[in-house]
């Protein structure tokens, strides 16, 4: 590949020639807008495949980092004390925190020069793809100012281009704003045209700074927590005390704990602009004034150091012109405090200084870009875009971001001493010094240089090149080789001056704070007192950074014997390896010859040289476990090697003077031999014993491919017959794709339940999933013996290369360090030194003497080369059909056996999206409280249960925000809400674990066990010592219904007073309520939190409006669904529009019915009247709104849509609400409120027992006349509920992070703390498979419900079976009746009863439907991998999914147990029909004989009484009784025949027919 160069310039592109002396304001900075078509230009891989972190930027220890949108989002210069301090927006220390605001726009929480774009602007910013590096080094960005329009829709009015580069120790931001008119290829885009005659004037808002901190590694990491053992949500800390330096031109503001002041500058148009403090608003800055939180004080330091942030903000309105462009120019500047502030009035850079700086000029020699492109397309034709990127990003990364000179002042007017460079590890998650990532950063330096040096560039380029261009590419060559090779003089001098600080007495612990690690400030002595930036954590704190079982940490600390001690002590062994690698690889940088550099470095080698030979590398009980480890084993080896290479280097150079050293090689080279023993030993081990599943670790083998570098030839012939190098090749080449994922630890069984251990054994997560471990085939040289090209490697490698062309490390997210890798600079130094040595590699082959030319051959030889190329084409065309025989057949077999087994483990999966946090995950009321209100207003349409609900409880949207939160949601709406957070941590042994739930809300027992009132200490405690243990008169107490707790007259008067004390009432509503919403307010990525649970008994309109819309807006439908009547279960995946994670959404609802016993009832009656109150409140705010809106006779918004309190005005008019409804359709309970002393109480479970409701008769039957009740729950003087169940989980689909709702009252806060506990050793076990591991939770947490519910329904058809009278003795020896009126009334009991449990039956029915389809769903999801999972995990999904399906069997049965009972009742119903009838008969049958018997006397009555002298007068009684006598027989005999009669007559009849 030939080198490439642009025809043209930037100047020629704009079709100007400038002289670079004039001021001209129409040509200001105008090669911003075609840099992306300049060769030093670099774009960014913005693609949809490839994520991104913060673009950073720096020299001379002097940094920044910019977010995608060139928002700044901190600083950082060097310190003496601190090592490196930062400033910072308003955004927590951890990793996950700064990844999503570099990710995303966002206007709040970062600094820095930049538009600021309310919501009542018509025009928007937008992202282009315009985005890149210049000269690898500074980052540029362009953005498009887009408007609506009327033509088109929308339409691009200006672009806005920035750019930020570092130069003298001073931050500059420069911006260009172009109206779009201007943009064009022609020389006339660049001069100034009149206006438009459409154009109507509009202002820009300019934004300089915001609020900020500062901040050091030392502070960030007792702020967020030390390897990750620090538990969110955690309490910010103040100690620090800031204060405004202002002036004219410049806006600053001091540090007084660091020590620092910030510096800005703004120049608008070439002219510097007036700095005035903008009034920002923070919730941290209220407090910010001088006075320390009082529920969050630093013991003895609240008065001195009260703050957290400050605000630095400047904001002003500009005209926005059409005719020319406006230039912004911002400068920031972090100095020392004791430093005079300038107030004098600069001038602006001057855009010819800064062309000629980043490297743009046509004749810089500073177009880094240019040089690396050009080099390696001349060495050697092979080397692909995407590497040179890779190479020039990773190279100008380490020497302009990595490195950090550090100089001590002198006398005033010497010359500072200077201290060298050191290389930090990470320039934003832990800005501290990794000497093993030093290492590497000096290995690809060394490589860097030796490649620059190998041939001039000037015989590198063609044969056309201008002579004035190959003369300014040969001076970019050499400047930048010396200053790479003067960088890495400094790090060596860094590195011997620090040695002196590790062989003292006391080594790493006499360090600056040895628990952060190795500060770039250590090679200094330590300061006797401990800086103010290194806080001791509050004892609320240090309770809470425990997890797991491993809560024995106040040894854990360097010196005793911990893991993370000895890893920190063994980084000393890199010391001696770092700088006998420069020596062997880059000699000139220890060489004195002609170079008072490196004379410098040459006398301070000759000065330190004992001190490297001092060094103890002794095999004692301290380092036990690195001798065991093949990285500690080599590490040690190669460090005896070096400091033995070093000491024969300086003997061959003075043997005199050496020997003035009293330095001994045959000792340092007797460890050097046995430490190779040992690592050889170590080698064995894998593969078989305990590290039989183990792999070998790419940082044990690129240690191993480091030693032929290094001169380390041979081996241990004793030992072993091959050398290491080829053992790890070995190794390397046996390593297998993962089929079998580890389980994370479990807990070891013992026979004693009360003490748990945790399993100690690691299990690392697959090796697919480092970059590093990818690329050890290519970095081994093990590509032959694994038959692999270098093409397919590097593919893989790239699936980890990020946008701006750095690697990232792993995609385990099982580790807490993960994300704050994707900053390390050791990925990428390994990577590109390949790069490095394949482009030298390629150019030597080239190099190589060709084949002679054979074109001019007789015919004779031209018909066997004719024959032997088409021999070679038929053998080919037979190789490429056998191979693509032999793909299909692998792709069929692959096929089948991942549908047939899924055995295959797809680490692909795993890789992050553009957007690595999903939205929910990153919103928060503290920095995104406007998106909650847009949601509410426009974005979020509202399903019609929870439109209707909203609307019957006359809920506004509310304008959320830290200042209006508390009265918006008043603690005694939280009574009910509990929430459990659970984070990523490591153990003592470095091993990754799932935190202890954090909690709060209600559950949290530590609140209700040590919350002490500040002004009534003694009440406090006996308030709590009240509560606890009695969750009804909690209940009632948070709502201010204390009173009506049962017998509450007869309690002491003392304690009355105590529940009616409105001071501490207030005071404890006011410390929970911020307790919670110190959880609920934050962000999961600020917190750190990886999981949250929130759990809620019931819901109040106002915490159900916050868990729509702030606290889990993806489980909306979830919330819809528990308003609605029906079960369900839903399993979907909602797709990002913003290029983040997929949101995975598993819910489910259970509908049911409930019977609250009499407590209950009494406390939701207490609080519906609360809600009752305040929901006729929030009405007559809506009427009067609506009276006032009907007086100014506005009838829309300003929107053009009907206002809410409009529409809630008319719903509500026409109905009543639902509770109002259910209030009409329920039991009073007066009677039960009068009759209170009658009740016994219990005081274990808080509830009541009436004996009046004990009576029953013998057989169990309640005796009751007035029936039917007008429910079943009258039956328990309660009444009956609505129950609904729902659980949702939501989260990205891999389950990096995910949150459950959980809204349950059949559930205690105590059954929540367990069923939590739960769930985290759930997590743990499944750490490597977290998507399961939440799928397994979901069922977990159901089983419960399911558990709950089926208690619920025995209750139901207890109280029932009560009711009808059905129980074992009535379907063995009958009902027991004497009359028919009791039959009938037992009968309208049954039919009664009978059909409230077909009502039971038809709900269970439903929610059985739902389980059963949760059930066959997450059985497959969770057994999806079953194939590669570990025993223990296998395990574990039994388990869980056996109690699944068994609890959710208890359901089912209930639900036959149901419909058994109607069944029987049926069949009793229709036996207790037919015995009514057969009695009834009997009835018929007596009335008819009565009939017969008085029909004779009747009759005789009738005949006597009739007139015309039909009996004679003078019968008397005696004829009289004879007629009745006799009428009477013949009636009775009549009667009895007749039925004979009857047949004869028939007969007679049938004769006759």
């Amino acid at each position: 590949m030939e080198a490439s160069f642009h025809p043209t310039s930037w100047k020629e592109a704009v079709g100007v020639n400038l002289p670079v002396e004039k001021d001209d304001l129409e040509h200001d900075y105008e090669w911003l807008d075609v840099i992306d078509e300049d060769d030093c230009y670099m774009a960014l891989d913005v693609s949809d495949s490839k994520s991104n972190k913060s673009l950073e930027f720096g020299s001379g220890g002097y940094t920044g980092s910019l977010s995608a949108w060139h928002e700044l989002l901190q600083l950082t210069c060097p310190d003496l004390d601190c090592g490196v301090v930062f400033v910072r927006g308003d955004f927590p220390d951890n990793a996950d925190s700064i990844l999503a605001r570099a990710q995303r726009r966002n206007q709040k929480g970062t600094f820095g020069l930049g538009l600021h774009v309310s919501d009542d602007k018509d025009y928007v910013l937008e992202m282009t793809p315009a985005q890149g590096y210049v000269n690898l080094r500074y980052p540029i960005t362009k953005l498009h100012l887009v408007r609506q329009s009327e033509l088109f829709g929308s339409e691009t009015f200006a672009s806005y281009t920035s750019c930020s580069f570092v130069k003298d120790g001073t931050v500059y931001q420069i911006a260009r704003i172009l109206p779009s008119h201007l943009a064009s290829s022609t020389s006339s885009s660049v001069r100034s045209r009149p206006p438009r005659g459409d154009w109507k004037p509009m202002t820009i808002t300019v934004d300089l700074g915001g609020v900020i901190r500062f901040g050091c590694a030392c502070s960030s990491a007792h702020r967020n927590g030390i390897d990750g053992r620090a538990l969110g949500p955690i309490v910010p800390l103040f100690h620090d005390h800031y204060r405004t330096v202002q002036d004219t031109y410049v806006l600053g503001c001091e540090s007084a704990v660091h020590r620092k002041r910030l510096e800005m500058r703004l120049w608008i148009n070439q002219q510097p602009e007036p700095l005035k403090l903008h009034p920002c608003k923070s919730a941290r800055l209220d407090h910010a004034c001088g006075q320390a939180r009082d529920h969050q004080p630093i013991p003895g330091d609240s008065e001195s150091y009260p703050h957290e942030v400050w605000r630095m903000h400047f904001r002003k309105d500009l005209d926005f012109r059409e005719d020319k462009p406006t230039v912004l120019v911002a400068t920031f500047n972090l100095v020392d405090s004791n430093t005079l502030l300038d107030k004098t009035k600069r001038k602006v850079i001057h855009y010819a200084d800064v062309l000629e700086y980043l490297g743009v000029a046509d004749d810089s020699t500073r177009a880094t870009y240019r040089l690396w492109t050009n080099t390696l397309n001349g060495l050697s034709g092979k080397v692909e875009e995407w590497e040179i990127k890779a190479i020039g990003r990773a190279v100008e990364s380490t020497y302009g971001i990595a490195s950090v000179p550090l100089a001590v002042p002198t006398e005033v007017g010497g010359t500072p001493r200077n201290l060298g460079v050191a290389l930090i590890k990470n320039i934003v998650a832990s800005p501290i010094v990794d000497l093993e990532s030093t290492l590497w950063q000096a290995r690809m330096l060394v490589k860097a240089a030796n490649l620059l040096g190998s041939q001039p560039l000037a015989e590198l380029l063609p044969a056309n090149t201008y002579d004035f261009k190959r003369n300014t590419y040969q001076d970019m060559q050499n400047a930048h080789r010396a200053a790479i090779v003067d960088r890495i003089r400094g790090v060596c001098l860094w590195l011997l001056r620090f040695s002196d600080r590790i062989v003292e007495k006391g080594g790493f612990r006499k360090l600056r704070d040895p628990d952060v690690g190795i500060l770039v400030s250590d090679v200094l002595p330590a300061p006797a007192e401990r800086p103010k930036c290194q806080p001791r954590l509050l004892p609320v704190l240090q309770n809470n950074i425990k997890s797991g079982d491993d809560d024995e940490r106040d040894d854990d600390r360097p010196g005793h014997g911990s893991l993370r001690s000895t890893r920190l002590r063994a980084q000393r062994f890199y010391l001696a390896i770092t700088l006998w690698y420069v020596v062997n690889q880059l000699p000139e940088v220890f060489l004195p010859e002609n170079d008072i550099k490196a004379q410098e470095i040459h006398d301070c080698l000759w000065e330190h040289i004992q001190v490297l030979c001092s060094m103890r590398n002794e095999d004692n009980r301290a380092h036990a476990i690195a001798s065991e480890d093949s990285h500690g084993c080599f590490a040690r080896w190669y460090h005896s090697f070096s400091v033995h290479q070093l000491c024969v280097f300086l003997q061959r150079r003075n043997p005199n003077r050496f020997e003035d050293t009293k330095a001994q090689t045959d000792p340092i080279m007797r460890k050097a031999f046995y430490w190779q023993g040992k690592a050889e030993k170590s080698l064995r081990l894998y593969r078989q014993g305990r590290l039989r599943e183990f792999n070998m670790g790419h940082e044990a083998a690129n240690l191993a491919m480091l030693g032929p570098e290094l001169g380390i030839i041979g081996h241990l012939p004793i030992l072993r017959a091959r050398s290491c190098l080829e053992v790890v090749r070995n190794l390397v080449d046996a390593r297998q794709p993962t089929k079998r994922l580890n389980a994370g630890r479990a807990v070891v069984i013992r026979w004693d339940p009360k003490n748990k251990t945790r399993s100690a054994k690691p299990r690392p997560a697959p090796w697919e999933l480092s970059c590093l471990a990818q690329h050890l085939p290519i970095s081994l040289g093990a590509l032959s013996v694994q038959g692999k090209r270098r093409g397919d490697c590097l593919e893989l490698c790239n699936k980890f290369l990020l946008a701006d062309s750095t690697y990232s490390s792993s995609w385990d997210t099982s580790k807490t360090t993960t994300t704050g890798q994707w900053w390390d600079f050791i990925t990428s130094s390994i990577i590109c030194a390949e790069f490095l040595d394949n482009a030298v590699a390629d150019s030597a082959a080239d190099a190589e003497p060709e084949t002679p030319d054979t074109s001019q051959t007789t015919a004779t030889d031209d018909g066997n080369n004719h024959d032997q190329r088409l021999a070679r084409l038929e053998a080919t065309v037979m190789q490429m059909h056998q191979l693509i025989l032999q793909n299909v057949v692998d792709r069929r077999y692959t096929k089948k056996s991942e549908a047939t087994s899924g055995n295959k483990f797809d680490w692909l999966s795993f890789r992050p999206k553009p957007l690595f946090h999903a939205d929910t995950t990153v919103q928060s009321l503290e920095d995104t409280p406007d998106f909650y209100h847009l949601k509410q207003t426009k974005n979020l349409k509202l399903q019609a249960n929870i439109a209707k609900y909203l609307e019957d409880n006359a809920m506004p949207p509310n304008e959320w925000s830290l200042e209006t939160i508390k009265d918006a949601i008043h603690a005694s709406k939280l009574h009910h809400l509990s929430c459990f957070d659970f984070a990523l941590m490591v153990d003592r042994n470095d091993l990754p674990e799932i935190s202890k739930p954090f909690v709060r809300g209600r559950a949290n027992s530590d609140f209700w066990e040590k919350w002490t009132s500040e002004k009534q200490p003694e009440r406090s405690a006996q308030l709590l010592k009240l509560l606890r243990g009695n969750s009804a008169l909690m209940d009632l107490y948070l709502i201010g219904k204390a009173v009506e707790y049962p017998g509450f007259p007869s309690w002491p008067q003392d304690a009355q007073n105590l529940l009616q004390n409105e001071d501490l009432k207030t005071e404890l509503l006011d410390a929970y309520q911020d307790s919670l919403f110190m959880a609920l307010n934050d962000s999961l990525a600020d917190q750190g939190t990886k999981y949250r649970i929130l759990f809620a008994k019931r819901l109040s309109p106002a915490t159900l409006q916050a868990m729509i819309f702030m606290w889990h807006p993806d489980a909306i439908d979830t919330y819809d669904a528990h308003l609605g009547e029906l079960s369900q279960f839903n399993d979907d995946v909602n797709q990002s529009i913003t290029g983040g994670e997929d949101t995975w959404i598993t819910s489910i609802t259970i509908s049911h019915f409930r019977l609250h016993d009499r407590t209950e009832s009494m406390i939701l009656r207490a609080e519906n009247e609360v809600d009752d109150a305040e929901r006729k409140v929030r009405k007559d705010k809506l009427e009067a709104d609506e009276a006032l809106r009907k007086r100014t006779k506005k009838t829309k918004s300003p929107t053009g849509l009907m206002s809410l309190t409009s529409l809630y005005r008319r719903l509500t008019s026409k109905r009543p609400t639902r509770n109002e409804t259910a209030t009409t359709e329920t039991v009073e309970l007066d009677a039960e409120l009068a009759s209170l002393s009658e009740m016994t109480l219990s005081p274990n479970h808080a509830t009541f027992e009436d004996p009046e409701s004990k009576k029953q008769s013998a057989k169990g039957r309640v005796i009751k006349d007035d029936f039917p009740p007008q429910n079943v729950g009258e039956e328990r003087r309660g009444k009956i509920h609505d129950l609904r169940l729902s659980l949702a989980i939501t989260g990205d689909n891999c389950g990096r992070n995910w949150t459950c709702s959980m809204v349950c009252e059949l559930f205690s806060e105590e059954d929540a703390a367990t069923y939590a506990q739960e769930v985290a050793e759930t997590l743990q076990m499944f750490i490597h498979e977290q998507d399961t591991g939440r799928a397994l939770v979901f069922m977990l947490l159901l089983g419960y419900m399911c558990e709950a519910l089926n208690r619920e329904c025995d209750i139901v058809m207890k109280e029932l079976d009560l009711i009808t009278g059905r129980n074992a003795e009535v379907l063995l020896e009958g009902l027991d009746w004497q009359k028919s009126e009791m039959a009938l009334k037992q009968l309208k009991r049954m039919l009664w009863g009978l059909e409230a449990l077909r009502v039971f039956r038809d709900k269970l029915e439903k929610a059985m439907e739902a389980l059963d389809k949760a059930r066959d769903v997450m059985i497959l999801k969770v057994k999806k991998r079953e194939a590669i999972q570990h025993k223990d995990m296998k395990r574990t999904v039994q388990r869980i999914t056996n109690e699944f399906v068994k609890r959710s069997g208890h359901v089912r049965n209930t639900l036959r147990s149901m419909q058994q009972r109607i069944d029987e009742g049926n069949k009793l119903e229709q036996g207790m029909a037919s015995v009514i009838s057969v009695e009834q008969n009997e009835n018929i049958s007596m009335l008819t004989w009565l009939t017969i018997i008085y029909l004779a006397p009747a009759f005789i009555v009738g005949v006597f009484g009739m007139g015309h002298d039909i009996v004679p007068a003078e019968a008397g009684w005696m004829v009289f009784g004879w007629l009745l006598v006799v009428f009477i027989t013949v009636t009775i005999a009549s009667a009895l025949s007749l039925q004979f009669i009857i047949e004869k007559l028939r007969a007679i009849g049938h004769w006759v027919c």
